[in-house]
């Protein structure tokens, strides 16, 4: 009889269908009013259509994540809210770390920042994580806070802290990235040098995972706008031990720069001056492409007639590192215009970025028409333009959770064991 049942449980695995697909997933922030819109994470199909809410942030267990989430080595997704949780009534709390079970399609809140003990000023966290070395994720907070949590004993630790800038409590502005020399590094829009002269002018930092020494390794020149000034997020390694990213202003024409930082000799060098009229200006992060090419989003242009579509809303550029070219390839109106976000680069080889009507796409090898929009969120009552950045999810098939664990069968009967 034994046999039998595993015989038929066999054939029964054998012929249920197994399968793994590709989807975006991403977060909103929601609205900023208590007892309102609390935010939301979701997913979509692998073209960007048909987007699905998966999770509604209650105001306690999560409220308002800007975050781009982090498929960590467990094979679970992590993230941050800025509010929600513990602490200050008035703020709305001061912000959760939390995982989402594909497998269960389970949220659960793994840390409430600004708890009792030790690690209490560690609050308000706003940006992802990256995991440093295997079991370990790094993140920042808006109290210029670096922090490391332990996967395994859901444990958050203090690794280092900006010193204060004048007048802004925010300096770290971008996700974090390991390099391939193994060091962690980030940016920040404010200096934590030279205060007092140029608050603005911004840091790159380091990490060493192994020792957890904390190490800011360039201060832009404070003072010196030429260099550029407010690094605006997230660096890039786009050939080995070079590091690439833009800031929000700066350069000969203020309007931002390209910026190149060699790992290996700790230095910094601008490439690229970006001006309204020729470049655009306020350049997003960069995603780093093929052959050495990088490309980014303007979100800013010389429109002066919001209702005049034909002007310029914004533009997606490319950069060749070999050669310090900048390339133009479209321009958007205001109808389309994006969100300050950088591109998702797909495993299809196909960039995806998000509009104020919800996701479009980039083909670099369509030299005609190489960006078209893909779906339109507005009717469904969802804030595009407070999206955080989309991240590419290979789920296994998921199944149900059983929560039930105790049972009473044949109470009362008399147990018998074949």
């Amino acid at each position: 009889m034994i046999k039998k049942i595993f015989f038929l449980v066999f054939v029964l695995l054998q012929l249920t269908p197994a399968f793994s697909q590709k989807e975006f997933w991403g977060s909103n922030i929601g609205s900023y009013v208590v007892g309102g819109d609390y935010g939301v994470l979701f997913k979509t199909n692998f073209d960007g259509t048909n987007k699905v809410t998966v999770h509604n942030f209650d105001g306690i267990n999560g409220w308002s994540s800007a975050s781009r989430l982090f498929l960590a080595s467990n094979g679970r997704l992590y993230g941050t809210t800025q509010k929600g949780g513990l602490g200050d009534p008035n703020v709305g709390g001061n912000g959760v770390l939390f995982e989402y079970d594909l497998i269960l399609n389970k949220y659960r809140v793994v840390y409430y920042f600004g708890t009792a003990g030790p690690t209490q000023f560690i609050q308000r966290p706003e940006l992802g994580l990256v995991e440093g070395t295997p079991g370990f994720l790094y993140g920042t907070t808006l109290l210029r806070n670096v922090y490391k949590y332990d996967l395994n004993l859901e444990t958050i630790s203090n690794i280092g802290q900006l010193p204060p800038c004048t007048g802004f409590e925010n300096p770290i502005r971008g996700e974090m990235i390991k390099a391939s020399n193994g060091n962690i590094y980030g940016s920040t829009k404010y200096s934590s040098t030279n205060l007092l002269s140029d608050p603005f002018a911004g840091t790159i930092f380091r990490i060493n995972p192994n020792t957890n020494v904390f190490t800011v390794v360039y201060p832009f020149p404070a003072g010196y706008f030429e260099l550029g000034r407010a690094v605006r997020g997230q660096l890039v390694e786009g050939v080995p031990n070079k590091l690439y990213g833009t800031t929000q202003g700066g350069g000969l024409y203020d309007n931002g720069v390209l910026f190149e930082y060699n790992t290996l000799t700790n230095t910094y060098t601008k490439k690229i001056d970006f001006e309204i009229n020729t470049t655009d200006r306020s350049p997003s992060p960069l995603t780093k492409g093929d052959n050495g090419k990088l490309y980014g989003i303007m979100d800013q242009g010389p429109g002066t007639n919001p209702q005049d579509p034909t002007q310029n809303f914004g533009s997606l550029f490319e950069y060749t590192i070999a050669t310090n070219t900048f390339t133009t390839l479209h321009i958007f109106d205001y109808q389309n215009s994006p969100v300050s976000n950088s591109l998702l680069r797909a495993s299809n080889n196909i960039y995806y970025g998000v509009n104020i009507r919800g996701i479009f796409k980039f083909d670099p090898t369509n030299t005609v028409n190489p960006v078209t929009n893909i779906e339109y969120w507005g009717a469904l009552n969802f804030q595009c333009g407070l999206v955080s950045e989309l991240i590419e999810i290979c789920r296994k098939p998921s199944y149900q959770e059983i929560l039930v664990n105790t049972f009473a069968p044949a109470v009362g009967s008399t147990f018998t064991y074949n």
